[in-house]
């Protein structure tokens, strides 16, 4: 069975994509790791893998955490993640032999799973052409709280249910998802019902095209939500 370590510096993110990889998908073993992984102790012996997907830090250098990667684990292949105003240029693959490809944090659970089988099976995965200049830093949107019949403070950012393509509703029940609360209490601060709150949460799966609260979180993260 495959070995792949996700690394990532978002814990939702890495249980989504430790969720879209699992062993039902790939047939593989799934660890995951922060960021403060490269901060720990140099390991006696690198622990081998069949894959590291690392995301590229937005704000720092590519090559240093390949380097310190490779302190870490044993990896047959890499794939990179390509956070937003993240962009390698063609002359850096050409000194990371181990790196395989490069996708994009936008893509969805179905490209990303063929993505890793590409690389796990020997082949590569690049865009066609890899931007070289950074895109401008978007403004954050503006942030909406209101008070529901139950009293709970909702936090919301204006257009982000359109961008998702989900109604308002789904959209409440999609934020409270990503923090945790189980249906029962997400009913209850909704003020609906048990069977309504389940219903919404089937319908944005559908809406998302995932199957699972991890990989519904994930999924809207990538598509723009904050």
């Amino acid at each position: 069975m495959n070995v792949i370590i996700v690394i990532d510096p978002h814990p939702v993110l890495r249980l989504g994509l430790a969720e879209l990889l699992g062993e039902k998908h790939l047939n593989a073993t799934i660890l995951t790791e922060g960021y403060s992984v490269f901060e720990q102790e140099k390991p006696t012996e690198p622990l081998p893998c069949s894959l590291v997907l690392l995301t590229l830090s937005s704000v720092e250098p590519p090559c240093p955490y390949l380097e310190r990667l490779s302190q870490f684990y044993s990896s047959q292949f890499i794939l990179l993640f390509d956070e937003p105003r993240t962009h390698p240029t063609p002359a850096f693959f050409s000194h990371q032999p181990l790196v395989r490809g490069l996708i994009s944090k936008e893509s969805s659970p179905d490209l990303i799973r063929a993505a890793v089988r590409l690389v796990l099976a020997g082949g590569t995965c690049f865009p066609n052409v890899i931007p070289t200049v950074d895109t401008p830093t978007p403004t954050p949107p503006t942030v909406i709280a209101t008070t529901t019949d139950s009293g709970f403070v909702f936090t919301s950012h204006p257009n982000e249910a359109e961008l998702l393509g989900l109604t308002k509703r789904q959209y409440e029940v999609l934020v409270l998802l990503a923090e945790g609360f189980p249906l029962k209490t997400i009913a209850k601060q909704l003020n609906i019902s048990v069977a309504t709150a389940k219903s919404h949460t089937e319908s944005l799966y559908q809406r998302l095209n995932v199957n699972n609260r991890n990989a519904a979180v994930y999924t809207a993260v990538n598509m723009g939500a904050s």
